[in-house]
């Protein structure tokens, strides 16, 4: 049963991240006709993030007992009893995090049943990065789920940090999500 629950939990976490119904082919809110260099995206808020072209390297040790998914296509993806967290750039077409939220909500709402936003989107920090905390519960194969993207934009691409368990044990993990969210880097 544990290995099935895996199972759904990593498809379903992989097929929310893959866009499902993303058109764009390009990184998100990359502008072909820019120079190389940074973009300044202007935030809602009236902050600022750089967009920054080049390449990203994802740096995290993850708090004891989350095991890296050996064979895995993406370079970050870790389990914990049935708990995932990867992270993967995203083809969100918005130059906003608040754009690249409602994004993701239509997505997700028209991908998974009982798609049921928890609090509102938040603003988070991540290795001094602005993000996008959204957490949402949702039905996966007949199974509760619950999960929390934050959304941040590095080396021109909008990142995703996914968390995910059933809906009845995410929460007992909270205090790991965060230690990774202190502790992670992007390093361009």
């Amino acid at each position: 049963m544990k290995k099935y629950l895996l199972m759904i939990l990593m498809a379903a976490t992989i097929f929310a991240l893959s866009g499902c119904g993303s058109s764009s082919s390009s990184p998100a809110g990359t502008d072909e006709g820019t120079e190389e260099g940074t973009e300044a995206v202007a935030e809602e808020d009236g902050g600022q993030q750089a967009k920054e072209a080049g390449e990203v390297t994802v740096e995290i040790v993850p708090p004891d007992g989350w095991d890296k998914v050996e064979g895995s296509v993406l370079e970050v993806q870790y389990l914990k009893g049935t708990a995932s967290f990867m992270v993967k750039p995203e083809a969100y077409t918005s130059d906003t995090l608040d754009g690249v939220v409602e994004e993701a909500k239509e997505i997700f709402s028209g991908s998974f049943d009982d798609f049921t936003v928890v609090g509102e989107p938040e603003p988070v920090t991540v290795d001094e990065k602005d993000g996008r905390r959204l957490t949402f519960t949702c039905k996966v194969s007949n199974i509760q789920m619950k999960f929390m993207y934050v959304f941040l934009f590095a080396a021109d691409n909008t990142y995703v940090i996914t968390f995910g368990d059933q809906a009845s044990t995410f929460d007992s993990l909270s205090d790991d999500y965060e230690k990774i969210l202190e502790d992670i880097r992007f390093r361009t």
